[in-house]
């Protein structure tokens, strides 16, 4: 599947990095949410009526990252969305204050039983432990209808917010519309649309890079992912070289299979497959071509590449926001809130 665009008239080589976001943006602007395909599966939606462990063991189940949660009330409300990243600083909290934890069900009662620390950059709360509503007050709802262009979702993606619900006539959600599904909707368009133009003409604008080594403890990689608010780090060699990444996503295995692995093992015996391959597969140089990026955004299904010299040598993160932003006029960026 992919968006047309040739009917519009517009042009197929544009050579300048304005032309070509002039062409993305009047090709989403043509398309429509609910021309995007047909969800694969029913929609994941999470009660309050679940308990915090049975929300979570549905993410599990699903191999989802996140779910919109709805309110108990007459109308359909919804909280947020439930997220996987949640749980990285709670797992931090524990193994700092040398909790013994063994299955999903300990970690969710241990989390009820302490008090509100901000597991992420929120507001404090006055509560006396975190539930199911809580945790998905922290990664804030948005939604759209079905009638409104891909281009009024894009810009909401663009602002940081990761995943859009669609909402239907009965106030129901009927599909969740991510960064990744959005980017890889509509590559076929920005491929054709970008021409020969590199990620130096397009100004993207990568983010500051934290990384960790194959030697540090994966703890530390927590540690660093709580600290900055992400859920993802790169993972470099002795040699300073890109060979993969640890994200918030490694701790599904851990979660659904017991928390009896130890934490200060290092990186390299807790992710698989490290190597200057596996790091070459999601990076990036500022004279990659935007359809390259693309193209690996899509193949690999990571939420960002990362920028590196010729000596893979890490340089900024790029992420599927980054990427989203570097495709939009700076001015309808400009006018986007997150």
């Amino acid at each position: 599947w992919g968006l047309t665009f040739a009917k519009f008239g517009h042009r197929m080589q544009p050579n300048s990095a304005s032309l070509f976001r002039a062409d993305f943006e009047f090709t989403l602007k043509n398309h429509y949410i609910r021309d995007l395909p047909s969800p694969s599966g029913p929609v994941v939606v999470i009660s309050t009526f679940h308990s915090l462990s049975e929300g979570f063991q549905l993410l599990l189940k699903h191999n989802i990252q996140s779910a919109p949660v709805v309110l108990q009330s007459n109308t359909p409300t919804y909280a947020g969305f439930l997220d996987l990243r949640s749980l990285v600083s709670t797992v931090v909290h524990i193994y700092d204050s040398k909790g013994s934890l063994s299955n999903l069900n300990d970690l969710v009662a241990h989390m009820s039983r302490r008090g509100v620390t901000q597991p992420v950059a929120v507001a404090t709360n006055e509560l006396e432990g975190w539930t199911l509503e809580y945790m998905a007050r922290m990664r804030p709802f948005r939604s759209v209808k079905e009638s409104e262009s891909l281009f009024t979702v894009c810009k909401q993606l663009a602002a940081g917010q990761h995943r859009v619900a669609v909402i239907n006539d009965e106030g129901l959600v009927s599909r969740i519309v991510s960064q990744s599904l959005l980017l890889q909707a509509v590559s076929e368009a920005a491929t054709e649309l970008c021409g020969d133009l590199t990620l130096y003409d397009v100004e993207i604008q990568p983010n500051r890079v934290y990384q960790c080594c194959t030697t540090d403890p994966v703890i530390k990689a927590f540690r660093l992912m709580e600290s900055y608010n992400i859920s993802g780090l790169p993972v470099v060699d002795e040699k300073f070289r890109l060979v993969g990444q640890i994200t918030a996503a490694h701790l599904r295995p851990f979660l659904a299979n017991g928390i009896e692995k130890r934490l200060d093992v290092p990186v390299k015996q807790f992710v698989p497959h490290l190597s200057i391959q596996s790091g070459s597969s999601i990076a990036v140089k500022t004279s990659t071509p935007v359809k390259d990026m693309i193209a690996k955004f899509v193949t690999t299904k990571s939420h960002r590449l990362y920028l590196v010299d010729g000596e893979q040598m890490l340089i900024g993160v790029c992420s599927l926001k980054n990427a989203l932003q570097s495709m939009m006029d700076p001015m309808s960026r400009a006018h986007v809130v997150d």
